[in-house]
């Protein structure tokens, strides 16, 4: 999983969803090691999303889901559900995405959700290989094609997408102040006083428990 520096989050392209930096780089260097993107069906979620799964998972008992304050590594940009990664669970590992839901099962130790893959780094056999993250002209960043034309190719912008995501909040006891970090660009805000409180009355969740110098990891902009 992530540690240390703060990573920024990456459009993993062909509407597969978004990741945090180096998640997204080992996917992509999965997709080159397949020949094609890899199908995704989830990957990054809001506060939203993750209370409908919560929500779904309380009322059905299925599939598993933690509560959005927890949060999940779906919510920290780490974890993928796909149902073609299944077919290459080795390479899958080899790169550091691990199936990691298990559950007791008359007794037996199983794995209950086989969609399900978290990215450790310290697993990636491939993480110090360097993958140039392509920046649109709004300053979103996108993982390169995994497969290039056989000639070497003129420089082409990437169109610009619509942003659909929505930021994220926290709370710094340490700083006594709230922030909105911004889901492309991975930038902290500071929150006026009355922009906290407009943003507590329309329901908005605020991370908290971050420490000093987790916070101040983060970059302002």
């Amino acid at each position: 999983m992530m540690g240390g520096a703060v990573q920024r989050i990456v459009n993993l392209g062909g509407g597969r969803g978004f990741l945090r930096e180096n998640a997204a780089k080992s996917l992509h260097r999965i997709d080159k090691r397949i020949g094609h993107r890899c199908q995704i069906t989830e990957a990054l979620r809001s506060w939203a999303q993750q209370n409908e799964h919560w929500l779904t998972y309380k009322r059905n008992g299925h599939p598993i889901a933690l509560h959005p304050d927890t949060p999940s590594v779906h919510q920290k940009g780490e974890a993928v559900d796909s149902d073609e990664l299944q077919r290459f669970i080795a390479i899958a590992a080899d790169h550091g995405f691990i199936r990691t839901v298990y559950r007791w099962v008359n007794g037996v130790w199983t794995l209950v959700e086989r969609w399900h893959f978290e990215y450790f780094t310290e697993r990636d056999n491939h993480r110090h290989e360097v993958i140039t993250l392509v920046q649109t002209s709004s300053g979103a960043w996108h993982l390169p094609n995994p497969i290039g034309p056989k000639t070497k190719p003129k420089p082409k912008p990437i169109e610009s997408e619509e942003d659909d995501m929505e930021p994220l909040y926290l709370y710094s006891e340490a700083h006594d102040r709230a922030f909105m970090i911004h889901p492309v660009t991975g930038k902290k805000r500071a929150l006026p006083t009355a922009e906290y409180e407009a943003a507590k009355a329309a329901g908005r969740k605020f991370a908290r428990g971050l420490t000093k110098a987790q916070v101040d990891q983060i970059p302002n902009g």
